[in-house]
């Protein structure tokens, strides 16, 4: 029922108490206008209650949509977008990063190193004509973790095939052992883990862990794994005619 059609029944009903006293008839009246204005004023207040609350719960809504969907890196963690090639991944920001930009012979490989130890990483100069795409660990601590993500291009290349499910894991990784001439100081083995994304087969993933390093660090190196994403990298040129690949 409506508040006019509840203040006239009760005009009503209190007219037909007091009828036949004039006096009466006035002080219904104006008991029934004070109703009327406590009624108005109740329901402006309820409105203006309603419409603050929303008011403050629209930025709130906005704030929690925003950290649901936000592409933003957790608290203490940096993001990396590669500029060649437009994949992403993250990392704390308080560990080691470097570019990786490495252009030898048939061989070449633009990405990022991510390590837990403060060190600029470098591939061991072994003279002459002679090129390692490893990367020289000696003297390093042995918990030790090391992730690279690069595109690496060689010639002939791997044949296209479908794109890698997201999100990677080293446990689809494949275990290599180095002999120690050839490790160069890495711990042993490394983790390779090659992906394709948009068609590009090129991408790869190495990791190193220590036979010391903590549980705490090697959670770190599974969540940077999982953190890469192809959402925004480059799509790949098909083929050229001609092209010879080595299959997997």
């Amino acid at each position: 029922m409506s508040a006019e059609l509840q203040v006239k029944e009760a005009f009503e009903h209190l007219a037909l108490e007091v009828e036949g006293s004039p006096d009466a008839w006035s002080s219904t009246r104006s008991r029934v206008r004070r109703a009327r204005r406590r009624r108005r004023a109740l329901g402006i207040s309820t409105i203006i209650l309603v419409a603050t609350t929303s008011f403050l719960a629209i930025p709130k809504l906005i704030a929690d949509r925003s950290s649901r969907f936000s592409d933003e890196p957790a608290p203490g963690w940096s993001g990396y977008t590669d500029p060649d090639y437009g994949w992403t991944l993250s990392f704390p920001s308080d560990w080691h990063s470097q570019r990786v930009q490495e252009s030898q012979f048939e061989y070449h490989a633009e990405g990022i190193l991510i390590s837990n130890v403060d060190h600029t990483f470098r591939t061991p100069d072994l003279g002459g004509q002679s090129f390692t795409s490893a990367w020289d660990m000696r003297g390093l601590p042995s918990s030790l973790v090391v992730v690279e993500v690069a595109h690496i291009r060689t010639i002939p290349g791997p044949c296209p095939g479908a794109d890698t499910p997201l999100p990677l894991s080293l446990k689809d990784a494949k275990s290599y052992d180095f002999p120690p001439g050839q490790s160069y100081g890495a711990p042993q083995p490394e983790l390779s883990l090659s992906v394709t994304a948009k068609r590009d087969n090129h991408y790869a993933v190495l990791a190193w862990i220590g036979a010391d390093a903590s549980s705490a660090d090697r959670a770190i190196l599974d969540n940077i794994v999982a953190s890469i994403s192809f959402e925004n990298a480059r799509q790949a040129e098909p083929p050229s005619p001609g092209f010879n690949c080595v299959s997997n």
